[in-house]
């Protein structure tokens, strides 16, 4: 009987202590680093758009054309002393479906494309391009290239009262001149927005100093109006 109490004894201690323990590292507390979760939106690799900062760029470009020298994908074909028809991967003429505004669709005149569609639009009044790459899309009808969307400015999107802008550039080789006005008035109810640019280029001078016959003067011009018929 001595022997059983001892060994009793004994275990009573050992089992306390354990149960200590048990509680101890239960309330345990753990600080965790923190954590940053971030998320991308799902967007259309075939869909891409180009902002336009002809204003902060120093040579303004000869036509909308121009425009294209600095996207991916692009190259220019030389049309005559002024005129460049943009080709998107190899794809050109009618295998690119060129909008104007997304709803309008710009012709060339000439058959042998002398003035292409991008001859035809101010660089000014360009805002963005948007591209679709391919044929991808049947929005604006089947087609092989891609469709290229040039965007103009909105007059409705800025504040309202007479707006309006004036530059001018100038370029030594070639006697180059560039000049370009703005005026715009809107109003709650409707907006008028008119554009009127100017150029003037001479034959320039290559890097051996020989004169190249390029010459060539242009006038553009564009006149918008909109009309609000219900407040929203």
């Amino acid at each position: 009987m001595k022997s059983i109490l001892w060994v009793s004894l004994c275990a009573m201690p050992f089992m306390a202590a354990a149960q200590e323990k048990q509680q101890q590292d239960s309330v345990k507390t753990t600080i965790l680093n923190e954590i940053i979760i971030k998320g991308y939106r799902l967007e259309n690799p075939t869909f891409s758009k180009v902002s336009n900062n002809y204003d902060e760029k120093i040579v303004q470009p000869k036509n909308v054309a121009g425009l294209f020298n600095d996207i991916n994908g692009f190259s220019l074909i030389k049309r005559g002393n002024y005129a460049m028809d943009p080709t998107f991967r190899g794809a050109q003429y009618e295998q690119l479906n060129i909008q104007y505004d997304g709803g309008l669709k710009v012709m060339h005149a000439c058959p042998n494309r002398m003035d292409p569609i991008t001859s035809h639009v101010s660089p000014e009044e360009i805002e963005k391009i948007e591209i679709i790459k391919g044929p991808y899309s049947v929005r604006y009808g089947a087609n092989f290239g891609g469709i290229v969307n040039l965007v103009t400015r909105n007059p409705s999107k800025g504040e309202h009262g007479f707006h309006g802008s004036l530059a001018s550039g100038y370029e030594t080789n070639g006697n180059a001149y560039v000049g370009m006005a703005q005026l715009q008035y809107v109003t709650h109810k409707f907006d008028v927005a008119g554009n009127f640019g100017y150029r003037d280029y001479g034959n320039y001078k290559d890097g051996d100093g020989t004169e190249i016959p390029s010459s060539f003067r242009s006038t553009d011009y564009g006149l918008k109006l909109g009309y609000n018929i219900h407040p929203n």
